[in-house]
């Protein structure tokens, strides 16, 4: 039992080790190109982003001496140990734009080398795996940095850098005991105010992320969720959008239908329109045209109209003369669907039933008339 859970262990660290052998190209390739577009926009950040930085220099006794850079101007404030409480509280108080240790150049290896242009992406897995020929000591007892001299077409030049670990574990215990983080510790530069030239981090990575770089990161983190809340608002609102397309298109279908059930189920739509505004098939002008036949003595309390039929309930002081005068209507084939029955008051009950056709032409004559 307990080879197979050593095995399966095993077998796990050797998928973590593969998942990273295959992500880490992209990730340094994605924090390249982060430093280059850092680089690139430092400059021009720094007209209104003044840089304050503070400075530890080990000398070669193992004193710390303290420097502040301000904006190019630089103030010597001594050693650390002759700073007074409240001078530290002051420093402590300040907002660093980087805290520096600088160590001495005889303390730090330092190499050129010349690599592939076809490299540059890949400096740090290069350099890593060639840290056993570049210094004399082990790979994990080492701070190594490097930074690029020169490019030309084929080839770039490197300058590296090594110092062993223990060489900067005093003073960096100094700094951190006094509150501070340090973000940058490398090899002392020439220029009394220049800042690191190659910084001694983890296989080349700064010790702390410049303030710069964690503002790029978080203005592109913040771009990155605005651009996918605006492409999930998008997707939902087209969604929604669709949804009552389908609708609509449910609704003018339901409609088309009508129109063709009304039109007989032949033709267009726009014909079933046309046709129901036409004389002979609008059932308003029928009602109409009825309207006004019937005389003031008549009135009416049901009306049907049918595809091809009419029914016209109602009362009348003279039922019989109905039938001419809805005949000289345009009405067709006009009678009495039931017996007319006269009721206490002397007025007729009637039910008429007829078929639509044409209106009348305007020369036509009643039934009254011809008489």
């Amino acid at each position: 039992m307990r080879w197979v859970e050593f095995g399966t262990a095993r077998r796990l660290r050797e998928i973590i080790a593969t998942a990273r052998s295959l992500f880490a190209p992209s990730g340094n390739v994605f924090s390249t190109l982060l430093d280059s577009f850092v680089g690139m926009v430092q400059p021009l950040c720094a007209r209104w982003m003044p840089t304050r930085r503070l400075v530890f220099l080990l000398d070669g006794a193992g004193a710390l001496q303290v420097r502040q850079v301000s904006s190019g101007v630089i103030e010597d404030l001594g050693p650390l140990e002759a700073l007074g409480e409240a001078r530290r509280a002051d420093l402590l108080a300040t907002s660093w734009s980087a805290v520096e240790l600088h160590l001495p150049p005889e303390a730090v290896l330092r190499r050129s080398l010349k690599l592939p242009a076809t490299a540059r992406l890949y400096l740090g897995p290069i350099l890593a795996h060639r840290l056993e020929r570049l210094t004399p000591w082990r790979p994990d007892r080492i701070l190594y940095g490097y930074r690029i001299v020169h490019e030309e077409a084929e080839a770039i030049g490197i300058e590296f850098a090594a110092v062993p670990k223990h060489v900067a574990v005093a003073p960096r215990t100094a700094v951190e005991a006094l509150g501070f983080t340090l973000t940058g510790l490398g090899p002392r530069p020439d220029g009394a105010g220049q800042a690191l030239l190659v910084d001694l981090g983890s296989g080349g990575a700064s010790l702390g992320a410049h303030p710069l770089r964690r503002q790029v990161l978080l203005a592109w983190g913040g771009v990155t969720t605005g651009l996918a809340a605006l492409a999930i608002g998008s997707l939902i609102w087209a969604a929604v959008v669709e949804a009552r397309f389908e609708d609509v298109s449910l609704d003018l279908a339901k409609a088309r239908r009508a129109l063709r059930s009304m039109a007989g189920g032949q033709g267009a739509p726009e014909d079933a329109i046309l046709a129901g505004k036409t004389p002979e098939a609008s059932a308003m002008l029928l009602i109409d045209r009825v309207a006004g036949a019937l005389p003031d003595a008549s009135s009416l309390r049901e009306l049907q109209i049918g595809p091809r039929t009419i029914r016209l309930a109602g009362r009348s002081r003279d039922a019989g003369n109905l039938i001419g005068i809805l005949e000289a209507s345009g009405l067709a084939n006009v009678r009495f669907s039931a017996p007319v029955t006269r009721e206490e008051d002397g007025i007729d009950s009637f039910e008429i039933v007829a078929d639509r056709t044409t209106a009348p032409s305007p020369g036509a004559r009643s039934p009254e008339t011809r008489k």
